[in-house]
């Protein structure tokens, strides 16, 4: 995906309309802001199973020298409030993706005069990712496989919210150069049914061979239900 993009959410869909996978691939680089973006992409998955998608521009930056740092501002977090407030009639899941990661992936990370390049602002992002109600958060960035549960422990008294998963799913072509050691590219798949999310995370290899798996399993996340009636 270009630096203005999002990641792009590897998700395992079959759509019944022609073009689909254009027209998804077009909202996603897109260049309107967080709001639209997301309103776009709910729009265009209404046909599916219900999941509420939120795709976050963290790419706001990259005109200066701090190019590779990410960041979303008020606009992203606007974006997510409006998700939390979305009305949910049916059981949903709440899903994030944007390009930079939020949590440290790689075991050392590699020093530079422009230092780490983790989300400047990844502390209000999952805070409001939590308040969102959002149950899974991807990325991209790293070029790295990694999935992490984080779950922040509220102060002065703040409600607990729900953890998130957060899935650095790799890169299926970036150079080896740009992937640390032995590290093969890699990708995920999510498949969402009514009752549970289920995650592939497998290498990609060069000679056409499988890959080693390196997760498959359902993630602890179940759909949000509606709120009963009063």
């Amino acid at each position: 995906m270009s630096g203005s993009s999002a990641s792009l959410l590897a998700l395992r869909f079959i759509s019944p309309r022609r073009g689909a996978a254009r027209a998804f691939r077009s909202i996603v680089a897109s260049r309107a802001d967080n709001a639209a973006r997301s309103a776009k992409l709910r729009s265009y998955f209404s046909w599916a199973s219900p999941r509420s998608i939120g795709v976050l521009n963290s790419c706001t930056i990259v005109q200066t020298e701090w190019s590779e740092y990410g960041y979303i501002g008020d606009s992203g977090i606007d974006a997510l409030r409006e998700l939390g407030a979305e009305r949910i009639d049916r059981p949903t899941y709440k899903i994030m993706a944007l390009h930079h990661h939020l949590l440290p992936v790689t075991n050392v990370a590699t020093l530079n005069n422009k230092g780490i390049t983790l989300s400047v602002d990844a502390p209000r992002i999952l805070d409001a990712a939590q308040q969102a109600g959002v149950q899974l958060a991807v990325h991209g960035h790293e070029h790295m496989p990694r999935v992490v549960k984080y779950d922040n422990q509220p102060l002065a008294g703040a409600p607990q919210q729900a953890a998130i998963y957060v899935v650095s799913h790799g890169s299926t072509g970036v150079s080896p150069v740009r992937r640390p050691g032995n590290e093969r590219n890699t990708y995920c798949i999510f498949r969402l049914s009514d009752k549970e999310m289920h995650l592939t995370m497998r290498e990609l290899r060069p000679d056409g061979k499988v890959g080693l798996s390196l997760f498959s399993g359902n993630l602890d996340i179940s759909p949000i239900l509606p709120k009963a009636a009063a």
